[in-house]
């Protein structure tokens, strides 16, 4: 997450604001007039308006003006590392294709992206903004109001803003150091809640989940974690994890601070279970390894409250029998571009067939990885998806 604080010092400052629009007329590069109406080409400060495929060699600061790329429009960069920041007066929209490096939104106008933002090493927002598209990058830091109502592909995603998420995200380590809301899907390999988080939708972690601040889990909504979960916070031992739904641990269960919750809330422990802390309210407890005699915890040195039961819910903790619908997914759909991801570990055959059953393409998918198809004529097509798990299904290209 370094390099997301060490953008605004890889970025070029670039000339004044001079309040004009600028409309590419073909593609090309920025910086060749013919890429333009008018032949003016613009520089920062400019309203630019790219309806073509336009790349950019250097690295750009807008402190005032917007760069708006519209549907079937891209901005890309034509040489590796470069970056483009946005900040006081200035604005981006994205109803098209953005390829860069780097992007730090940092204090700027309300900002928004339809399309499709990739290729990204960092991205750093700090304004309120919108994403109904897809943002795949490796490194995503959240400081203002973030609304997810599309997809988020990445390695890190730090929010220390507020994050509020209606739609998926998909990242390797998710960090919460402020308030987020999930309404959608979260899938992660570790997580930290170190702020505020409300979970009305669904989280599912590969490896562990750790909980140092508070976390609430409202009613029909879903925590799965594969291998371990943990409620401390080392310093003040105030962390708070509420439940009042489910929430099933395949590996071990770790309560040093408070649990709390109320009916139907229902914990499920596939392996050793340990409580020094609280546990309190009124909710279910099922260690499918439980010890002979109550309290059904292998090992308790802490409060247990009188409204605490033992599973009196059957416990499931076979993570692998989730629905795997949930695992799968290609979007959008329909779409010029769609992502493909892969969560299996194990390399995928995806192919894409017209509806007579005629192959059109073929695409080998690397384990826990995605890929972008936008190389098929517009149309209807079938697809099978095929590893140890099979799919199969329609998509529509535009």
């Amino acid at each position: 997450m370094k390099q997301l604080l060490l953008i605004v010092c890889l970025l070029s400052v670039s000339a004044l604001s001079i309040g004009q629009t600028a409309t590419s007329a073909a593609n090309g590069n920025w910086l060749s007039p013919a890429t333009w109406q008018g032949g003016v080409v613009p520089t920062p400060g400019y309203d630019v308006i790219i309806n073509h495929n336009v790349t950019l060699g250097i690295s750009w600061a807008y402190t005032s003006g917007s760069i708006t790329i519209n549907n079937g429009g891209s901005l890309s960069e034509s040489v590796s590392d470069l970056g483009i920041l946005i900040t006081s007066q200035g604005s981006f929209v994205n109803n098209g294709t953005l390829n860069f490096s780097k992007m730090a939104l940092d204090n700027c106008q309300p900002s928004s992206n339809t399309g499709i933002m990739q290729g990204l090493d960092s991205l750093y927002i700090d304004v309120d903004f919108i994403n109904s598209g897809i943002i795949n990058t490796l490194n995503l830091l959240t400081a203002a109001s973030f609304n997810n109502n599309g997809r988020i592909l990445g390695t890190n995603l730090l929010n220390t803003g507020s994050l509020s998420n209606a739609d998926t995200i998909d990242v390797y380590n998710f960090y919460n150091n402020s308030i987020t809301d999930n309404m959608g899907k979260i899938y992660f390999y570790y997580h930290t809640n170190a702020g505020t988080l409300n979970n009305f939708g669904t989280l599912i972690g590969s490896y562990d989940m750790h909980n140092k601040g508070d976390f609430m889990n409202y009613s029909g909504s879903d925590v799965f974690v594969a291998i371990d979960f943990s409620n401390i916070d080392t310093t003040n031992h105030d962390a708070y994890f509420y439940n009042e739904s489910s929430v099933t641990v395949a590996g071990n269960f770790t309560n040093i601070d408070t649990l709390d919750g109320s009916s139907p809330g229902t914990f499920c422990i596939g392996q050793s279970s340990y409580n020094s802390g609280v546990m309190q309210g009124v909710f279910d407890f099922c260690d499918a390894t439980p010890p002979v005699t109550p309290p059904y915890i292998d090992l308790n040195s802490g409060t247990i409250g009188a409204g605490i039961t033992w599973c009196n819910t059957p416990c499931n903790v076979n993570i692998e029998n989730l629905n795997e619908s949930i695992l799968f997914s290609i979007y959008p759909n329909p779409s010029e571009s769609f992502f493909i991801e892969n969560p299996f570990n194990e390399t995928v055959l995806f192919s894409v067939y017209c509806t007579d059953g005629r192959l059109v393409k073929k695409y080998n998918i690397l384990p826990s990885s995605n890929i972008i198809i936008n190389d098929i004529a517009p149309g209807m097509y079938l697809y099978t998806f095929k590893g140890s798990k099979n799919f199969n299904g329609k998509i529509v290209k535009l």
